[in-house]
């Protein structure tokens, strides 16, 4: 179990404060009981100038867990590591697939993914390369969930494909989150949840041997969704007894909204900056 958890938001699309910069994507510095990792990478627009302001020294960092191969939160990895070239890289085996998504109206693609890295330069450049599609524990009480089953809700995977004709969908197996077992309960990191919300709550469940989750902070993926789709996952909030909620990055204006005035615990503003603990009392 983990007896203290601190996070700090370094990249995000909503911003704190003035000197700090946004961009599409997602990095949260964890410090946990003593070691410090970061949970993705942003595009690597913002990371270093953000780290530097809040007084984060990247140099430090002992682990970096990647939760999928998109270029919003693998596009800062070589800067991270350039810095940090000890630090151990967490990934699941399909992150060096290529990845691809449609361009609006249907013309052309986009490919996004991740671009820099094949499995052995990447082996090459970082202190140890842990590929997995198994959950494992990164350190005492955090878990990478590896490979999410899928079935216990909806999957987040629209428009994205494996192929440059876009036509082969991409079901983004890769996609994982992180599960911190803490003395308040069990507190669930997200990324982009393309695995879906209720089937990694389970993954959560099953992982940790605890049917409620205390705090969900991280992308949800609603976007795109149609309308109601916030109010299905505030169903499956309440039926873990989810006490703190913090949507952030690809969670969408509107169904954040929704979350926020629906939602009956704790509500985190994520932010560019953002600070937030959990610990044992």
């Amino acid at each position: 179990m983990i007896t203290r958890l601190k996070m700090t938001v370094l990249v995000n699309n909503r911003l704190m404060k003035k000197g700090l910069l946004a961009e599409h994507g997602w990095s949260l510095l964890i410090e946990a009981d003593g070691h410090l990792l970061l949970w993705d990478t942003g595009q690597g627009m913002v990371l270093e100038h953000n780290a530097a302001q809040l007084g984060i020294d990247l140099h430090r960092i002992e682990a970096v867990l990647l939760s999928h191969g998109h270029y919003d939160h693998t596009g800062g990895l070589q800067n991270v590591l350039a810095q940090a070239p000890q630090a151990k890289v967490y990934c699941h085996p399909h992150v060096f697939n290529r990845k691809f998504r449609r361009q609006a109206g249907g013309k052309g693609f986009r490919e996004n993914g991740l671009a820099v890295y094949s499995r052995e330069t990447l082996a090459e450049a970082c202190g140890g390369l842990a590929v997995s599609a198994e959950p494992a524990e990164v350190i005492p009480g955090l878990w990478l969930s590896g490979e999410v089953p899928r079935g216990s809700g909806p999957e987040m995977i629209r428009n994205f494909y494996s192929d440059e004709a876009c036509t082969v969908p991409d079901r983004l197996l890769d996609d994982q989150s992180l599960f911190a077992e803490t003395s308040q309960g069990t507190v669930v990191l997200l990324a982009c949840s393309h695995s879906g919300v209720a089937n990694i709550l389970a993954a959560a469940a099953r992982v940790t041997g605890k049917e409620e989750i205390y705090a969900v902070i991280g992308g949800m993926h609603l976007v795109r969704e149609p309308p109601g789709s916030a109010a299905s996952l505030l169903d499956e909030l309440l039926k873990r007894n989810v006490q703190v909620l913090g949507p952030a990055h690809c969670t969408g204006g509107r169904a954040d909204a929704e979350l926020q005035v629906n939602f009956p615990g704790k509500y985190l503003d994520i932010l560019v900056g953002s600070r937030f603990e959990f610990w044992t009392h």
